[in-house]
């Protein structure tokens, strides 16, 4: 989930990820993220 303060790159760097990963398996077309929504973040490599 989603929390206040919360940024794309945060939550990529905290699972070992990428933003972009982040964004296409949440189908989101801009970086924009809310408190409280629920991303699905892709299993690191």
């Amino acid at each position: 989930m989603v929390m206040r303060g919360d940024t794309l790159w945060r939550i990529a760097q905290r699972h070992r990820t990428t933003i972009e990963r982040v964004k296409r398996e949440n189908n989101l077309r801009s970086s924009r993220i809310y408190p409280g929504q629920i991303l699905q973040v892709p299993a690191s490599p």
